[in-house]
């Protein structure tokens, strides 16, 4: 009975916001809402944590393993934005989504997601033409806790350099137990970017944002690693990461808004082609164009709960030269705190 017990305390803990708070909003049509909200000028503040919880049991499927799966997370989402009377706008926005997961063949809870994200930006609207002007940004993405995997059963780790080199012996690791990969706030990147931007249509259904300019992008590794190889029988190889900083021209495009009036979107796409970058060797061409895509939906089942469906796909070449791909469809409890 032990082994039930976290989900249900964790559980309780993701639906106790529902009898906390009774006034709550969803996160994803909040862009096109935070937009109308700043058409007058002073300020705008909005805080919501979200409780986030799946659950999935199979048995007697055939190429599945029995037993349950859990999802346990949590989501923070906030912004403080500014508006002055003569065009002059701040928009900062925060996002951090926290996961844990418990399959049936490892028997325990391990991080599957940690997520942070905040963006500050600045934009003035030039007079006479409003909907674009000049804007500066800075944004920051990291992981707050540590990093690692977790295998079900002994697994030899074998550790390499940068370079290639391998860093001692083979180590074994027992099965279910933490195997390092990065440190908290690892890895960390600093964007810094300027340029023009234009919201040339704007209502609640469709409202898109166009940015193009030049960036300078920071990552800070900390000495973590990626996995490199995961071979069964020769076991699970790392890599250490590179710190890095490269410089070159952005293009983004982000648009917001509902499909009905119970369901909100948001759509963004960017690219970074680096024209300098200070490793000894980077990629050419097309292979070193950093890009982003990402979708968002969001059905507003009550006041206070909604389905949210999430894909995110990234190619950063300096830090891991793969797609990284990830999807995710939650119930989430939301709690409106500003």
């Amino acid at each position: 009975m032990n082994r039930f017990v976290l989900p249900i305390l964790a559980l309780l803990w993701c639906l106790a916001p529902a009898a906390a708070w009774a006034q709550v909003e969803d996160y994803v049509p909040e862009a096109s809402e935070v937009r109308a909200s700043m058409k007058e000028p002073g300020w705008f503040a909005k805080l919501a944590f979200s409780g986030t919880a799946a659950l999935s049991s199979t048995s007697n499927v055939v190429g599945t393993d029995d037993g349950s799966t859990w999802n346990l997370g949590s989501v923070i989402n906030g912004a403080l934005n500014w508006r002055h009377l003569k065009g002059h706008v701040v928009e900062n926005t925060l996002s951090w989504q926290l996961t844990y997961t418990r399959v049936s063949v490892l028997d325990r809870f391990y991080k599957s997601m940690d997520s942070f994200d905040w963006t500050s930006t600045y934009m003035y609207e030039i007079p006479g033409i409003p909907w674009m002007g000049p804007y500066g940004r800075l944004r920051v993405m990291s992981s707050i806790f540590e990093g690692y995997t977790v295998k079900p059963e002994d697994t030899t780790v074998t550790r390499l350099e940068a370079d290639g080199t391998v860093i001692g012996a083979p180590t074994v690791v027992k099965g279910r137990k933490n195997i390092a990969l990065t440190d908290a706030f690892a890895p960390t990147t600093l964007r810094e970017s300027a340029g023009l931007f234009a919201r040339p249509y704007e209502n609640p259904w469709f409202a898109p944002t166009f940015r193009l300019g030049a960036g300078a992008w920071q990552v800070l590794t900390r000495g973590g690693f990626t996995i490199k190889a995961d071979d069964p029988t020769a076991g699970l190889t790392v890599q250490r990461m590179t710190d890095s900083n490269q410089a070159g021209g952005e293009a983004e495009l982000a648009i917001v808004g509902k499909l009905a009036e119970n369901t909100g979107y948001k759509l963004g796409s960017g690219v970074m082609y680096p024209f300098w970058s200070d490793l000894p060797q980077t990629p050419t061409g097309t292979d070193a164009l950093n890009s982003e895509f990402s979708v968002g939906i969001n059905v507003k089942l009550a006041d206070w709960m909604g389905l949210d469906y999430s894909f995110k796909a990234v190619r950063y070449p300096l830090i891991v030269d793969d797609w990284q791909i990830s999807n995710s469809l939650l119930l989430s409890i939301t709690a409106a705190i500003l």
